[in-house]
This record gives structure tokens, C-alpha cells and sequence, in this order.
């Protein structure tokens, strides 16, 4: 009995730790990218940026843990409709969440570089890539909503592939962008965006 419990368990979990170690992937190759292009205040402006994005996005992660609670409850039950219903509420949340962060991005990148020691050059490519990447926030809340319903369905499997899929996607998007295309910083964030969308 508890070697089956065990199992799927592991089932379950396995995909879901795979697939949140991609998760860092996105300020990582941006990193690498800019690092490539060779400018060392490109790259101060994307680390800086990619934690600001980190720290924002962390504070809606209760969109992929209240929808897998929610929609596990559903499923436990065998209620596909309520399962759904879940899912819709979830990602109007979602939806709302990301035009706060919309609405909000002009204060909050005022405040954030009121309080982050900088040097103005690097200050102005984070700016630049923060206003390109935030575009990306209505994808991010949504996949927040996508992943946790899935794992809630008791699937870790599309999740993972999800992620594999965005992550690569974002690293040739980026890449083109930033390198062939000559973009520079701004062809990293909208190869961000892109993968995200």
C-alpha cells in the first residue's frame, strides 16, 4: 500500500521538480545572451531586471498553488465541471493580477530604482528590459493558473512539457533577436515575451 502511494507520488513530483528547474532558465539565458553580446553594464541591467521579475512573479505563485488545491479537491471529487469552473475563475484572476502589474509598472519601476544601488547605465538597461519584459505579465499569471491546474488534475507531465517547450522557445527567440538581428537588450526581452506568450 504505501509503495503504490509512493509511486504516485513520485509521479507526480518528479515532472513538477524537472519542470521548476527550468523556471530560472529565463534570467539565465538572458544573462548568457548579454554576456555573449559582450557588455558587462548589459549584463548588470539583465541581472538586475530578472530579479525584479523574480521577486514580482514570486508573489503570485499563490495562483499555481490555490488553483492545484482547488482543482485536486475537484478531481478527488470526479467533478469535471467544478474542475473547470476552477480553472476559469483562476485564470481571470490571473487576468486581473497582470493588468494590476500592467497598470502599476511605471510607479513600481520608479520606486524599485529609488531603492536599488545602480549605476545610472545599468539602471537604464534594466528600465528597458523591465518596460519590454512586463508586456509578458498577462502569459505568466495565465501559465501560473495552467501549471498548478494540471498538477490539481493529478497531470505533472504537461506542466514539464509546458515549461520545456517556453524555455526553449525563449532561448532561440532570444538569441535571434539579440545576436543575428542586432537588438541588443531589447531583442533579449522581446524573445522573453515572445517564449512567454
Amino acid at each position: 500500500m504505501y509503495r503504490d502511494i509512493n509511486k504516485k507520488i513520485l509521479k507526480l513530483a518528479l515532472p513538477s521538480i524537472l519542470a521548476n528547474l527550468t523556471i530560472p532558465l529565463v534570467g539565465l539565458v538572458d544573462l548568457a545572451i548579454s554576456g555573449h553580446i559582450g557588455d558587462a553594464v548589459m549584463i548588470s541591467g539583465i541581472a538586475i531586471g530578472s530579479m525584479l521579475f523574480d521577486l514580482l512573479y514570486w508573489n503570485f505563485g499563490f495562483l499555481r498553488l490555490g488553483t492545484s488545491g482547488f482543482a485536486a479537491q475537484a478531481y478527488g471529487r470526479r467533478n469535471l465541471q467544478e474542475a473547470v469552473k476552477v480553472f476559469m475563475e483562476a485564470t481571470a484572476a490571473a487576468l486581473v493580477s497582470a493588468l494590476l502589474i500592467l497598470l502599476l509598472q511605471f510607479p513600481l519601476i520608479h520606486y524599485i530604482f529609488k531603492n536599488v544601488d545602480a549605476s545610472p547605465e545599468a539602471a537604464d538597461f534594466a528600465r528597458q528590459y523591465f518596460l519590454i519584459r512586463v508586456w509578458a505579465a498577462p502569459a505568466v499569471m495565465v501559465l501560473f493558473v495552467i501549471r498548478g491546474w494540471f498538477i490539481g488534475m493529478q497531470n505533472s507531465i504537461s506542466p514539464m512539457i509546458i515549461d520545456i517547450v517556453v524555455n526553449g522557445f525563449h532561448i532561440a527567440c532570444s538569441i535571434v533577436l539579440a545576436i543575428p538581428l542586432g537588438m541588443g537588450i531589447k531583442g533579449i526581452a522581446l524573445g522573453t515575451v515572445a517564449a512567454q506568450l
